[in-house]
């Protein structure tokens, strides 16, 4: 369970960041060159910083729903 609440957190956070990403994208003047810092970074880096933040997240305040094997 603490794994799908985590894989949930992360596939949930992909949307927020990514509205995120298109806002410091526009901010940064719209560039449409790919390779430019000014699209891969709030395109590519910031949706996928969300997803492991929420993945972090899932994990860490997941540990109720964790199965411990009592010794």
């Amino acid at each position: 369970m603490r794994s799908l609440r985590a894989l949930m957190f992360g596939g949930l956070a992909f949307f927020p960041a990514t509205i995120l990403g298109l806002i410091i994208w526009w901010t940064m003047g719209s560039s449409m060159d790919n390779s430019a810092v000014a699209v891969w970074l709030p395109c590519n880096l910031v949706p996928f910083g969300g997803v492991v933040l929420g993945l972090w997240l899932g994990w860490k305040t997941g540990e109720e729903y964790s199965i411990t094997a009592d010794a």
